[in-house]
């Protein structure tokens, strides 16, 4: 999805787009997964790995959080000539509010 000038400089807009797509990871959908990476485009490494993480989620009768630590940006774009890769952290535990 091409740069939506609504969200400021270049880097705000990768970072509301990377925040889109944890939120989406969060939800442990992989059909959501699958329609954000379609829409927006967003390369993410591991993807792949990700996907089939959240098919095993899916299927799994244990329920289990997907929570994110942190997030950086190693370079904040200026221009659409500059690059940019995100990092994020996360882990998965089981889910305490959920019975089992």
């Amino acid at each position: 999805m091409p740069y939506n000038k609504e969200y400021g400089p270049i880097h705000r807009y990768i970072e509301a787009l990377d925040k889109l797509g944890r939120d989406v990871m969060q939800t442990g959908d992989p059909d959501k997964f699958k329609q954000y990476l379609s829409k927006y485009k967003n390369t993410i490494c591991g993807c792949h790995p990700i996907s089939v993480y959240m098919q095993m989620l899916k299927n799994c009768s244990t329920k289990i959080k997907i929570e994110f630590l942190r997030y950086e940006q190693l370079n904040q774009c200026k221009s659409a000539r500059d690059s940019s890769v995100s990092y994020a952290s996360a882990v998965a535990k089981i889910d305490g509010s959920s019975s089992v």
